[in-house]
């Protein structure tokens, strides 16, 4: 995949017709002193990154667009290595909609992820019934959207989107393990109130179901339901306000809420509150700090933690909290090619009553970003 993926980068480089290509580069080093997010009983190993990713995007004159990007994270603890692609195709335009003026936009997307499993309830590389399941979550992806953005009037816009997903994940059902396939579909929509530049606001609502290829529901004793199908339905809501409160100095204060029920017992139901407030300063474009903190809150609404079965998603109920600061430069700025350097240290303290799944991690980062095209 991730030579087909060059390969289609050089290619629409070479021969793309007229429009707006960018290809760009960002290499990370860093700092992890946690990597698997594991409880300090299992006495967790820090390790040093190199995190890189290329992409090529192009706007053509036609509307069509083109995505591909490969991110490929190399850790010392060669089992936090990982690897993502993905390559997007799509198309955007213009045109009147209730007769407001309205940008509308479809694309499809195949990616996937190559990644490791760690146990959070072991510290090891995950087993189940004495086989090594280090692929569990390895998945391939494809996924369709459509979105259209309505301006209601000059302050007002309306976004209207839909998205489709299946996904494939490596398939251990030969030992046991439930298989996690599924196709998903969502509906979303976001009004949003912008009447100058002081004041940003905004209201989301989604709702979405997803369905399960192979998977058995539980009961709320963690048996088992023969012959069952398991499914999901999806709820969630989102609203931000950003104020600018002097031209190089902004707020933004997020909240969201999401659920999830099973269509069986509850087994799976679950529920997760997240807050975030951001500072930022901004003297002069191409030269951004910003601060953060963030409170999560993850719960299972019908079981209490000794019962959930983690070996079926790896996780628990949990809250806590999260810091981060950030400074973005630009160091130069061209009509063909921009150069960032962006720095970022993030630290997590995370409770749960599972005390497998409670962790603190800090991660430092120092980067550089190219960006060419034209």
């Amino acid at each position: 995949m991730t030579r087909f993926l060059t390969a289609s980068a050089l290619a629409f480089a070479v021969l793309a017709p007229s429009g707006y290509a960018q290809i760009s580069t960002k290499i990370e080093t860093g700092y992890d002193d946690n990597p698997f997010r594991l409880a300090d009983q299992f006495n967790p190993q820090d390790s040093f990154f190199l995190d890189g990713e290329v992409r090529l995007e192009h706007d053509f004159a036609s509307g069509v667009t083109f995505d591909a990007r490969v991110q490929h994270l190399a850790s010392e603890d060669q089992d936090a290595s990982q690897t993502q692609h993905a390559l997007t195709l799509g198309y955007e335009g213009e045109a009147s909609l209730f007769g407001k003026p309205t940008e509308y936009e479809f694309h499809i997307r195949g990616s996937g992820l190559d990644r490791t499993f760690v146990s959070r309830n072991t510290g090891l590389v995950g087993q189940f019934a004495g086989v090594d399941i280090p692929d569990r979550f390895n998945q391939t992806s494809l996924e369709a959207r459509a979105r259209a953005d309505i301006a209601l009037d000059e302050a007002w816009t309306l976004r209207l989107q839909s998205d489709w997903r299946t996904r494939d994940y490596e398939d251990y059902t030969g030992i046991g393990l439930s298989n996690l396939d599924y196709d998903q579909v969502y509906a979303h929509g976001r009004l949003r109130y912008w009447p100058n530049e002081t004041i940003d606001a905004q209201l989301g609502i989604s709702l979405g179901q997803r369905a399960f290829e192979d998977r058995r529901g539980r009961a709320l004793d963690t048996g088992v339901i023969a012959g069952s199908d398991l499914e999901y339905s999806y709820f969630g809501l989102d609203m931000s306000w950003k104020y600018v409160f002097q031209p190089d100095h902004d707020l933004r204060l997020a909240y969201s809420f999401d659920s999830r029920d099973d269509n069986l017992t509850g087994y799976y139901d679950t529920s997760s509150h997240r807050t975030r407030l951001r500072y930022r300063y901004m003297p002069e474009w191409g030269n951004r700090f910003a601060a953060e903190i963030e409170y999560r809150d993850f719960n299972f609404d019908n079981i209490p933690s000794v019962l959930i079965v983690n070996e079926e998603e790896d996780v628990a109920p949990n809250d806590g909290m999260r810091y981060r600061l950030s400074y973005d430069r630009r160091l130069v700025n061209e009509e063909t090619r921009e150069i960032w350097v962006d720095m970022s240290l993030t630290y997590d303290d995370i409770s749960s009553p599972n005390t497998a799944f409670a962790y603190d991690r800090m991660v430092a980062r120092i980067g550089v970003s190219l960006e060419f095209g034209g």
